[in-house]
Formats: structure tokens, sequence, C-alpha cells
């Protein structure tokens, strides 16, 4: 058991960080120049792909560092297997909710080289589902 757990998230470690380099290259590469419809969707999409990646280096590196010591492996391992969480994720919706934010990101970052109203309604309808998803899940953190 133990052992799938620690290739799952060495696994899920190197794609964070492939995440973060990836980023760091766009940053270098639309710094100045870009093919964005107005200057504040620039901002706007590079600043969150950045929060994206800060989050994405802070899980990384939590699983590097627990990947080497075995108490904090075996922490990691009982909260993500703990059953509570697991119930309340799941009927919170947590796997079609994410698939759906992250659908709605990528087409919200498409969109912003075409239209800027298409751009802002994307990020809406998203921000809208994710705060939709996190007052289920206090719902059900509370009521189971």
């Amino acid at each position: 058991m133990i052992e799938s757990f620690k290739v799952t998230l060495r696994r899920r470690s190197i794609l964070g960080l492939c995440y973060c380099g990836l980023v760091c290259l766009l940053l270098l590469l639309f710094w100045k120049d870009s093919f964005m419809v107005n200057g504040h969707i620039s901002a706007y999409t590079l600043g969150e792909a950045t929060g994206i990646a800060f989050v994405a280096a802070f899980y990384s590196l939590r699983g590097l560092f627990a990947l080497r010591d075995e108490s904090r492996l075996k922490k990691l391992y009982i909260a993500e297997t703990d059953e509570r969480s697991l119930f309340i994720a799941a009927k919170s919706g947590g796997a079609a909710m994410t698939v759906a934010m992250a659908g709605l990101a990528l087409g919200a970052l498409c969109a912003g080289f075409f239209s800027e109203a298409v751009f802002w309604a994307l990020n809406g309808a998203m921000l809208f589902l994710a705060l939709v998803c996190c007052c289920f899940k206090l719902y059900y953190r509370r009521a189971v």
C-alpha cells in the first residue's frame, strides 16, 4: 500500500515541479510582449498561473520531503486515505468540480486571445463554481 503511495507521490511531485518550470518559462517569454486582447487579461492570466505554480510548488516540495521522512510519509498517507475526507470529497463532487474548473480556466485562457467578454464570463463561472465547491465542503464537514 505505502509503496504504491510513494510512486504516486513521486509522480505528483514531478508533475507539479514541471508545471512550475513551465510557468517560469512562460513568464520569461511573455514578460513584455503579450498576444492577449489587452494587458489586464494578460496580467490576470499570468497572475493566476503564478499563483497555481506556488501552490503546486508547495505540495510538490511537501511530497518530496515526505518521501525522505517515514513519519511524514505516514501522516500524509493517513490524511489522504482518511475515509471521512474521501466521503466529503465524494459528496461535494470533488473530482468533477476540479475537472470543470480546470476546463473553464483553460477555456478562459484560450478566450483571452480573442474576446475580453468571453474571458471574463468564463472566469466568473469558474470562480462561482469554486465558491459552490467550497460551500459544499464546509456544509458536509459540519454535517458529517
